[in-house]
């Protein structure tokens, strides 16, 4: 068993926190018309949806994208595997779960414009911001969307797996 070290402990609290991100919202989308509100949160496991809008229909996640999800779940959970066994074995691996922690939070950075501007119709939405667009006369809806504190703290895993891993090759650990 090594010696616990600043690696160690700093590689313990980048491992675990795949998986707080697990049960952290990594994107959202608001809507806002006049009195009404729909938002939309997703999860690793699959969406949220709170409040809704007249004449917007339920949102569900069409089973190609939930088995992304999932993989996407599987991945953060690999990453902490990875970064454990990295704490406690071979320091290499520390590397790779950070590598896996940092998969999601690209992934999702990379398609999900991408998806909400097809389902949404938009055009040039960008990783995050917000956007009024007009309904009707006089009535505009007002679209916001980014990313969630799980998506941020799947970052902050990698780095700090990355740091535990330099830190025991610099020898400081």
């Amino acid at each position: 068993m090594p010696k616990i070290g600043l690696n160690i402990i700093v590689g313990i609290i980048g491992s675990v926190l795949p998986l707080a991100s697990l049960a952290l919202p990594l994107y959202s989308l608001s809507i806002n018309v006049l009195t009404y509100s729909l938002k939309v949160t997703l999860y690793a496991y699959g969406l949220s949806q709170t409040g809704s809008i007249p004449g917007v229909p339920q949102i569900t996640m069409p089973a190609e994208f939930q088995i992304v999800f999932n993989v996407l779940a599987i991945v953060l959970l690999l990453a902490t595997a990875l970064g454990l066994l990295g704490c406690f074995w071979k320091r290499g691996f520390l590397i790779g779960g950070g590598i896996l922690a940092l998969l999601p939070p690209l992934l999702l950075a990379i398609g999900l414009p991408l998806l909400v501007e097809g389902l949404l119709g938009l055009k040039g939405m960008g990783w995050s911001g917000t956007l009024t667009v007009p309904i009707v006369a006089g009535i505009s809806a007002t679209v916001t969307w980014g990313p969630g504190l799980g998506w941020y703290v799947s970052i902050i895993a990698a780095i700090l797996m990355f740091v535990g891993f330099f830190v025991a090759r610099l020898g400081k650990g």
